[in-house]
């Protein structure tokens, strides 16, 4: 029996990185000692009791060596194997067991607890050093559109927004729910998003109506962007506000890029009781530096009369705002509407501070 179950090398230049060698001599180590504890019994027999403590015995039916899991006396092989009493130590079947993504597989013997949300098809080492993810990878998306990826995209989120990566979007989606809802994430925290190509977002015209399709705050100073290709939303009068960076730090610090040309349409908050403003795509807190290229907006709605809408909205920064080359329609107002509608609005902490410059 071999002595390792994964070469790890031992220079710095093997390619196997430090930190994964190390992982997996950890990997090696627990190897030898679960083989001190294993006890032969040659081939499988009916009406043998088998031991699964304090050695685990192991036995060969049909070529195949299993492990026993628990004590039991063996009657059928297939009826006890189909009821977890033995555990397959093939070869072809520890490959298949480590390309699982089940927690009782590879991602609870890896613990790689974020590898259940999807079948991430990388090597651990690759996946571990990328500095991107990509949506597809988790399960539940649909990059064509034909099917819901609202549970997809939110555990993908979730994973790029506790591991600091990059997450790529790629295609089209059909959702009906927020992607990131009104809550305050990890202090520490960061966003960043990046679009291979055109990417589109439909909101279902059967889903419930919601308040946020991306909303993202932080109490600690945080960095957010949107890069790449671009980006359209469809709303589809579901969707009460678009996109929202947010930081609550009383320190100056941070910054918000949106490069990418984002289109965002029909959105539409339908509670007469709200209280939040109805905007497109939202800045808020003392960022240092604000960008957004190209943006579109078009049709921002609402139900309550005194309620403000925007298309897009940047307040209380303390350093530099450029919005360049945008787009801004039907931002409207209820009949009988008494708050203001506004375009753009943008406000920073200090009115009038020198090193305050908005170009719009």
């Amino acid at each position: 029996m071999a002595d390792e179950v994964v070469r790890t090398g031992t220079l710095d230049d093997d390619g196997t990185g430090d930190t994964i060698r190390q992982a997996f001599a950890l990997v090696n180590h627990q190897f030898g000692v679960t083989r001190s504890l294993l006890s032969g019994r040659g081939n499988w027999t009916t009406g043998t009791a088998y031991k699964a403590t304090p050695h685990r015995e192991w036995v060969i039916q049909g070529g195949t060596a299993y492990v026993c899991a628990v004590d039991h006396t063996a009657g059928t092989f297939a009826t006890d194997l189909a009821a977890g009493k033995w555990i397959s130590a093939d070869a072809v079947q520890l490959v298949a067991d480590l390309a699982s993504t089940l927690s009782n597989k590879s991602a609870g013997m890896v613990a790689l607890d974020y590898l259940t949300d999807g079948s991430l098809a990388r090597t651990v080492r690759a996946f571990v050093m990328a500095a991107e993810i990509q949506a597809e990878g988790f399960s539940g998306v649909d990059n064509t559109g034909s099917t819901d990826s609202t549970t997809g995209l939110q555990k993908s989120l979730k994973f790029a927004i506790a591991t600091g990566k990059t997450l790529v979007l790629q295609g089209s989606y059909t959702i009906s729910a927020a992607l990131l809802p009104y809550v305050v994430q990890a202090s520490g925290a960061n966003l960043r998003l990046r679009m291979a190509g055109d990417v589109t977002i439909n909101v279902s015209a059967g889903a419930t109506a919601f308040a946020d399709l991306l909303y993202f705050e932080t109490t600690s100073i945080n960095s957010c962007s949107i890069t790449g290709g671009t980006l359209t939303v469809n709303a589809n009068n579901k969707c009460a506000r678009g996109i929202t960076f947010r930081h609550t730090n009383a320190t100056e610090g941070g910054r918000v890029a949106i490069t990418t040309p984002v289109t965002i349409t029909n959105l539409f908050d339908a509670d007469a009781s709200a209280t939040r403003e109805v905007t497109g795509i939202v800045v808020q807190g003392l960022y240092e530096d604000v960008t957004i290229l190209h943006p579109r907006i078009v049709g921002v709605r609402r139900t309550k009369l005194a309620q403000p809408s925007k298309g897009i909205s940047v307040v209380g920064y303390e350093g530099t705002v450029l919005i360049d080359k945008c787009y801004i329609k039907d931002v409207l107002l209820p009949t009988g509407g008494t708050e203001d509608c506004d375009g753009i609005a943008v406000f920073p902490k200090e009115i009038g501070r020198a090193s305050c410059r908005e170009r719009v």
